[in-house]
């Protein structure tokens, strides 16, 4: 039954009425097992797609029993989504696990680095070097047969997936610069995850290498067009596949922009050395901190749950409850933490034991109420080119800490040195029982200023 469906949808392909010609390459050899990747820049147009991806041929008369692929795909019809699938086999059909991976760049105006590794059991997915998701479970244990690396383009008809197709949108090109295949060698290797992988061979595609591949002629249901071999096109270091009209087969634009696109700023946290084109997403640390010694946490909270932490809510992380936990690090109830965010404005408050607590809001109308014509109290701040330490408040106020910026112990009058002014201005201090800058001034940190501290600081500067 299955051979007879297969040579039924033979069939039906061959009457289809072929709309325009795509291209395709293949490998020669089959591969099982890897990690496989490309260097790409897609075309842009609604009803078209181009791919980089592995698939078993040798089906043996039986299509779904045998169905193993491995895929990434770019629609045409979206600027930042790219689409990882696997098919694996099925009674009727295959089984299908698609995902949609969103992405901060236009996938048609930049190149980038796509890869999947592929291992028994797993299929990681990754872009310009990061994972982005993973598929494993018994689908997945099913891909065992080797499979030939391909990359394509073309216009299928399902209008609900690709978009609409409108030929006069054609011609449509994608870019290829290059692709390495890495050896599955567990616990050998030196690249990729846990450095399982060994490298095997990269094509930069200066020119057709007949060795290792084909280009087809060929189509299959669902496509609009017939691959045609003179629409794989090598030029300036690139494999070009084209997504022409019947009448005009080939290449006919000039060189891409071949830019590294990323931050550029040297204080942000993604900084990117090798980029010589900005993106505008760079990203910067935000310092947050709250103290919550005037707040009582020896009860318990709604759930009749004691205190399990202080919690950072803000406009950055869609007030989620317990997303951002602070820490106190030196047991000084001051709670810290630090959030990589873009350039913007955000708005904050602090929480106990996410929002089942007490919830530490910018007093309506005082100084540091963000927007103080709103009813919401919170605490607020721009980024924007550099990293930024907000202020410390006490928990649910405006009030801050006392604080010193005292690096020296001893340092009374800070000016980075220790010595016999610093003994004045001490001295000066507990005739006049003036507190200020104690921290910097009290030696033996006995919260007192007396002749002990005296007698420590001469030891310091003596020493």
């Amino acid at each position: 039954m299955k051979k007879r469906l297969f040579i039924i949808a033979t069939l039906l392909q061959i009457s289809i009425a072929i709309e325009c010609y795509g291209a395709e390459y293949r490998t020669i050899e089959d591969f099982t097992y890897g990690r496989f990747e490309v260097r790409m820049m897609t075309g842009q147009g609604e009803g078209t797609l181009a791919s980089f991806f592995t698939y078993n041929t040798n089906l043996n008369n039986d299509v779904y029993g045998n169905w193993n692929e491995i895929d990434i795909e770019i629609l045409g019809a979206y600027n930042n989504y790219a689409q990882f699938t696997t098919h694996t086999p099925g009674n009727n059909n295959p089984i299908s696990f698609t995902h949609y991976q969103e992405v901060d760049y236009n996938i048609h105006q930049e190149f980038h680095v796509y890869a999947f590794e592929w291992v028994p059991g797993e299929v990681r997915w990754f872009i310009d070097g990061d994972e982005v998701y993973s598929q494993s479970g018994n689908h997945i244990d099913s891909l065992v047969h080797a499979q030939k690396i391909m990359m394509n383009t073309w216009a299928s008809i399902y209008e609900s997936w690709v978009g609409p197709f409108n030929i006069e949108n054609l011609p449509v090109y994608s870019f290829y610069d290059y692709v390495s295949y890495y050896e599955y060698t567990p616990s050998t290797g030196d690249y990729g995850t846990n450095n399982d992988f060994s490298f095997s061979w990269t094509d930069n595609f200066d020119s057709w290498d007949q060795s290792r591949w084909t280009k087809e002629n060929h189509t299959f249901w669902g496509n609009r067009c017939q691959f045609n071999p003179s629409n794989a096109v090598f030029q300036d270091g690139y494999l070009i596949l084209c997504l022409t009209n019947l009448n005009e087969l080939g290449y006919n634009g000039d060189s891409p922009s071949d830019n590294i696109y990323g931050c550029m700023d040297t204080d942000a946290i993604n900084y990117n050395p090798n980029a010589d084109q900005d993106s505008g997403l760079c990203q910067y640390l935000a310092y947050f901190s709250v103290d919550i010694s005037d707040i009582d946490v020896s009860g318990t909270d709604n759930n009749d749950e004691s205190f399990y932490g202080v919690y950072l809510q803000g406009s950055f992380n869609d007030w989620c409850g317990l997303c951002n936990q602070m820490t106190d690090s030196n047991n000084d109830n001051i709670y810290e933490t630090a959030v990589i965010l873009s350039s913007g404005e955000y708005e904050y408050q602090y929480t106990i034991n996410g929002w089942n607590w007490h919830v530490g809001s910018a007093p309506l109308g005082e100084s540091c109420d963000y927007n103080p014509n709103d009813a919401w109290e919170n605490y607020g701040f721009e980024i924007f080119d550099e990293p930024i330490y907000l202020n410390t408040y006490y928990f649910g106020s405006c009030d801050e800490p006392n604080s010193t910026n005292c690096n020296i112990v001893g340092d009374a009058n800070q000016d980075n040195e220790l010595n016999i002014l610093d003994i004045i201005i001490l001295i000066d201090y507990i005739v006049e029982i003036n507190q200020t800058s104690i921290d910097c001034v009290d030696i033996n940190q006995d919260n007192e200023l007396n002749i002990l501290d005296i007698v420590q600081m001469i030891d310091l500067i003596i020493n």
